[in-house]
């Protein structure tokens, strides 16, 4: 049985920090949590082998999200990475992109869209060995919706 794959969500703000980590848990996946881009190079340095995904925000007070990529990179040059952010600030997506980023969400946006991304970029649906369980709780967050107050 393949073990379940691992997603690392670093974002400042302890409210979407959480529930993102609790959505992205009811789909099967492994989580570990950071508030920040140096807390999360750590633990991308402690956990690494285990982890298939950064779901990273861009605006952060510590280190922002390119420069947490690129010390990420260092770590795990094919590791892939979301940008998942409500304001960009002085990066435009294709910029974000071209820091080596496969997807770049805009809050808010649909939990839905975040699943396919995972999926995707994770390996193929039930790769994470819980096939029916993750069925249906994709199923049931579907018609969730994520939204962040501006």
């Amino acid at each position: 049985m393949p073990r379940p794959r691992g997603v690392l969500v670093i974002d400042d703000n302890d409210d979407i920090r959480s529930l993102l980590g609790a959505i992205v848990r009811t789909q099967g996946f492994l989580v570990w949590l950071a508030s920040g881009g140096f807390e999360g190079e750590t633990l991308y340095r402690n956990y690494g082998p285990e982890i298939d995904l950064v779901l990273l925000d861009v605006q952060m007070p510590d280190r922002d999200g390119p420069a947490t990529l690129a010390a990420i990179r260092a770590l795990a040059p094919a590791v892939p990475c979301c940008f998942i952010s409500g304001h960009t600030g002085e990066y435009t997506e294709d910029q974000l992109l071209g820091f080596g980023a496969a997807a770049v969400l805009r809050k808010p946006f649909r939990l839905s869209e975040l699943i396919d991304h995972l999926r995707q970029l994770t390996g193929p649906a039930g790769a994470c060995g819980h096939t029916n369980e993750c069925r249906s709780a994709r199923a049931a967050g579907s018609v969730s919706e994520y939204t962040e107050e501006q």
